[in-house]
């Protein structure tokens, strides 16, 4: 998941994220780019997209007229489906060919922070070059603060050569890191570690899972080593562990920035996390909305254009109407998805629910229309009786085929009672 590439292995004067060998996909820079191949689909997707949406449109004023007005043709629901299913391949084509580069666009951070990094590293960096120059000497502290100081200037450097457009959370947690080691004060890194864990703890509020309040809730104890240390049982618990080595206050520093280097680490993957499943909710939400939208007109056709069709719904819109019932149920359930979990698993699991609920909102809407259409269920309130009014014939269909759908776990638990 992560696109760091090592810090000793860079060029602080060159970018090292387009690949020497032009074979390896645009796709894996940093920033990614589309191949030439992915550019042809989606310009060919686009083209078939605009033309089709013309022809809907021209479809549906054909429509509109009465029969005596226009020549005859024999299947009215192919003008109508053959278009709108090469637009939901244009939707569906865009959105997967745009995903890696939408995936990068939402992991890069704010420019004017990342320009406040840079510059408080500057700084840091100078400060130690000076307090260096200044000591003169030769020990093995000075040596390892110029060292330090080396590294965030080269690192500096690697991402000017990057350009804002690829400082993403992984490419800046370095020199993030490298400021936590340069901190040479008790209230530093602790006004730091506090304000990383109001991040972490904002994530957490949002979150549905009781897991991410837990993380937060283990972070925020471990890092009372510098926030609260005579509480912190992390301290106490390195104490007893290191009975014969340094206990003094740098010890217990050196400790506080370990940690907090790690929760930076947890910090931004629970970012970049955040900002894949924001991206992976919106694709899901597009694609159910799209598909409903879709639907819709093709189900409602003998409606719309009675002298056309037999005017009332038949299987073949009941089906139609079970699979909008589903997504509808799809969409009501992502409301309630979990951002960074989402993001975690890559939308696997909402993604199969999504398919699997429109195979069974299909299957289900066949099902009750076979059970209202045998007899098997009567009344009022069911459609296809000799009791029932023609507008009761045509706007019954549509509430039990879509509720079939939304509620079809229902539909499968009553097929089940009634074959014993």
């Amino acid at each position: 998941m992560s696109d760091t590439i090592p810090v000793e292995d860079s060029d602080p004067q060159q970018s090292d994220y387009s690949p020497p060998d032009r074979a390896e996909g645009k796709r894996f820079r940093n920033p990614p780019e589309l191949e030439d191949w992915q550019w042809y689909v989606l310009c060919a997707l686009w083209v078939l997209g605009l033309c089709s949406l013309l022809f809907l449109i021209g479809a549906c004023i054909w429509l509109v007229f009465p029969p005596e007005h226009k020549p005859q043709v024999s299947c009215e629901e192919c003008l109508l489906a053959i278009p709108i299913g090469f637009i939901l391949l244009w939707v569906y084509g865009h959105l997967w060919l745009k995903y890696d580069l939408n995936i990068h666009e939402r992991q890069i951070q704010d420019r004017d922070m990342i320009e406040a990094l840079i510059q408080n590293a500057n700084e840091v960096a100078g400060r130690i070059r000076r307090e260096q120059q200044a000591s003169g000497g030769e020990s093995q502290d000075n040596s390892a603060a110029l060292g330090l100081g080396e590294e965030i200037e080269a690192e500096i450097g690697r991402l000017r050569a990057m350009t804002p457009e690829g400082w993403t959370y992984y490419q800046t947690l370095h020199l993030d890191q490298l400021l936590v080691d340069a901190l040479d004060t008790e209230e530093a890194l602790k006004a730091r570690a506090e304000l990383r864990l109001a991040v972490l703890k904002d994530y957490g509020e949002e979150s549905s899972y009781q897991f991410d309040t837990e993380q937060y809730q283990n972070w925020e104890n471990r890092l009372k080593v510098v926030t609260d240390p005579i509480n912190s049982n992390e301290y106490w618990l390195h104490r007893g562990q290191l009975a014969d080595q340094d206990h003094s206050e740098d010890a217990r520093l050196r400790l506080g920035k370990e940690t907090l280097k790690a929760l930076l680490e947890y910090v931004a993957e629970t970012e970049s996390d955040w900002s894949s499943g924001s991206l992976i909710l919106r694709n899901l939400r597009i694609g159910a909305i799209f598909t409903i939208l879709a639907l819709l007109p093709i189900a409602f056709l003998p409606v719309m254009c009675p002298w056309e069709m037999c005017g009332s719904i038949g299987w073949f819109e009941w089906g139609l109407l079970g699979i909008v019932g589903a997504l509808l149920s799809v969409l009501r359930q992502l409301q309630n998805s979990d951002v960074i979990e989402l993001g975690n698993t890559e939308g696997k699991k909402e993604f199969m629910r999504a398919v699997v609920g429109g195979l069974l909102g299909l299957v289900a809407g066949l099902i009750s229309f076979a059970f209202i259409k045998s007899g098997l269920i009567a009344g009022r309130l069911f459609p296809f009786g000799d009791d029932t009014s023609p507008a009761a014939n045509i706007f019954l269909p549509v509430i039990w085929a879509v509720g079939s759908g939304f509620w079809f776990e229902k539909i499968f638990e009553r097929v089940r009672q009634t074959t014993g």
